[in-house]
């Protein structure tokens, strides 16, 4: 597979010669190497040049005896273009993605930025589950314009052969129709904000189940002072839920016990997988693996990177702050790193061995 480096060659530099003094790729190497060793945003890539300043003069090919000052990564940045660094970014995770892969769609609110006044604070992403790296990202406003910002985040991707999860907010037929014409899959969940599809496919996995023709996936766990039960049960949705493309639907059951007290919750949902494609243990395990993109990516970009109390306000500089964030914390996976704070340490007392990243072949 071609590496990130080769598809970062494929930006066009917005700047004329005369006068520039760094070039294009160095810069945007320094972006990734910095937020690898843990740099938080592009004041923190000046600092890093500064740290380092020796090491890198060589191997980034930077002229003179200066390294770049924060407002030269800031102003690069805003004349390359989010848009167009998003395109090349997304392009290169596509390129080693396998022909079906579980996305998940969610979105984050950066609060740093909403409190500086940017406005389009809320990032919605499109999340490789597989391999822990972001594909995709779409800006929108608030968390309330995150229904229209999914058709435009799509827009961005090859839907054909991927399956997408989703929130119940974003349990809707614009959605779900943009995905099944476009050859993809989904799975959503109906909570109270649908309520009639709720009501619907309850009765229909109720009615199921008193004929003995729905099919059911168990699954127990242990740990931290409690037990835990979880329990899919699905059927065909026999033309009665009005969404385009759906095959099935199901409900979640989960019993959780602890210090001798039970609590009890479900969930019901909704999907374009048939039962060819996909049995209840793929459908659980697919809504599980969406569920792990708070832990995955949301938290990693939180505590270990800051990234709520970041004071960046331009919003577009902000998006390029978590597209570094996204891209850093998937090529320290990449490299075989589970926690991506000591990574970051490992990283920082040598920042050369940061750069093999943008070269590897991801397989």
């Amino acid at each position: 597979m071609i590496p990130l480096i080769t598809y970062l060659e494929k930006l066009e530099d917005p700047r004329k010669n005369q006068g520039k003094r760094y070039d294009l790729i160095p810069l945007l190497s320094c972006c990734f190497i910095a937020t690898i060793c843990g740099y938080k945003n592009y004041s923190g890539f000046s600092e890093f040049c500064k740290n380092y300043k020796e090491k890198l003069l060589d191997v980034l090919d930077f002229r003179g005896k200066n390294t770049p000052c924060a407002s030269t990564f800031f102003n690069v940045l805003k004349r390359v273009g989010i848009k167009n660094f998003e395109k090349v970014i997304s392009e290169w995770v596509e390129s080693f993605l396998d022909k079906t892969e579980v996305i998940s769609i969610d979105g984050k609110t950066l609060r740093g930025t909403k409190k500086q006044g940017g406005k389009y604070n809320h990032l919605l992403s499109a999340f490789v589950n597989r391999l822990g790296i972001t594909l995709y990202q779409n800006p929108v406003e608030t968390k309330t314009n995150e229904i229209t910002g999914v058709i435009e985040l799509l827009k961005g991707i090859t839907i054909e052969g991927k399956i997408f999860t989703m929130d119940a907010l974003l349990t809707q037929k614009a959605i779900a129709k943009k995905i099944v014409s476009n050859k993809g899959d989904y799975i959503m969940v109906a909570k109270d904000n649908q309520a009639f599809l709720k009501e619907d496919i309850e009765l229909l996995v109720y009615s199921d189940e008193n004929y003995v023709i729905t099919e059911s996936y168990i699954e127990n766990d242990k740990g931290h002072g409690r037990i835990e039960t979880r329990k899919i049960t699905i059927t065909e949705s026999k033309d009665i839920i009005e969404f385009e493309g759906v095959q099935q639907v199901f409900m979640v059951e989960r019993w959780i016990k602890r210090n001798g007290k039970e609590t009890y919750e479900k969930i019901f949902g909704l999907s374009s997988l048939s039962k060819a494609k996909a049995d209840a243990k793929s459908i659980f395990s697919m809504l599980r693996s969406h569920w792990s993109i708070e832990n995955r990516s949301h938290w990693v970009r939180d505590v270990t990177y800051d990234e709520d109390r970041s004071q960046v306000k331009d919003s577009k500089i902000a998006e390029f702050m978590a597209l570094f964030r996204n891209i850093a914390i998937g090529l320290i996976r990449f490299d075989g790193f589970v926690n991506i704070s000591k990574a970051n340490k490992f990283y920082a007392s040598n920042p050369i061995l940061a750069l093999p990243l943008l070269t590897m072949k991801i397989k």
